[in-house]
């Protein structure tokens, strides 16, 4: 181009292109999480763009950083493909050799943010004496509330213990969707048709040889964010496979 005439940006020759994936969180839903709605054109105090500015600097604007914006209006929309990436080709954005994403006063191992995901927790109940499993339970509060499962044998078709299409000697598997924190106590539990329940600690079972510990079953998930690593739809599969459910 500056064969045409002279351009004060960077020499770029025919064109400087790539492609790749990127991975991130909408920009729409961060703003969401610091008070700006979707689809809107205004903040009260009256801004109309979301300002990006780089922390490494630009010879071409005197040692000054990149700088770029987009309309509030694009940066809020839900529909929007605008993204504060993380990941490029499925690997974490930001390392030492990349570009800088934070200030050096940032420190990016430490979580910024404890906002709830959503995962979705799957597991089996297998009873041994012949009755069906008449429903599961999963609590993410360490037991203190409860939230009742799906329960299946077959996908797509709900498991009815009494029905002869159920296969009363084959597992259950169950599945429920629960938003978590990044330090939670999930809890999974069994009932029969008898109203039989799965013991609720170990201590009550123990036995010297270890066999047979049929109480409730627990997992403490965690996870932790960062900014850059936040993701609001975030899913994750926690398999919980716990003891044979024997009837008392």
């Amino acid at each position: 181009m500056s064969k045409t005439r002279t351009v004060r940006g960077v020499g770029w020759d025919v064109a400087a292109l790539g492609n790749t994936i990127w991975g991130g969180a909408k920009l729409a839903d961060v703003l969401e999480l610091v008070g700006i709605p979707k689809s809107t054109s205004a903040t009260s105090a009256g801004g109309k763009h979301v300002e990006f500015v780089s922390i490494d600097r630009c010879k071409e604007e005197k040692g000054g950083p990149y700088k770029a914006s987009i309309p509030l209006s694009q940066a809020t929309n839900p529909e929007a493909d605008v993204l504060l990436a993380y990941e490029m080709n499925g690997k974490g954005y930001g390392s030492q050799k990349d570009y800088k994403m934070f200030p050096p006063l940032v420190n990016t191992r430490r979580p910024q943010m404890d906002f709830p995901v959503q995962i979705t927790i799957k597991g089996y109940a297998v009873l041994g004496g012949g009755r069906g499993i008449e429903r599961v339970d999963i609590s993410i509060d360490g037991g203190k509330t409860w939230i009742e499962a799906s329960i299946y044998q077959k996908p797509g078709v709900k498991y009815i213990a009494d029905e002869e299409k159920s296969d009363k000697w084959a597992w259950v598997l169950f599945e429920a969707d629960a938003d978590i924190n990044s330090n939670t106590d999930i809890v999974a539990k069994a009932v029969d048709t008898a109203a039989n329940v799965q013991p609720e600690k170990v201590e009550d079972i123990w036995n010297l040889r270890g066999v047979l510990n049929t109480s409730w079953h627990r997992e403490n998930h965690r996870y932790h964010l960062t900014f850059y690593r936040y993701h609001l739809t975030y899913s994750s599969r926690l398999y919980i496979a716990y003891a044979p459910l024997v009837s008392v």
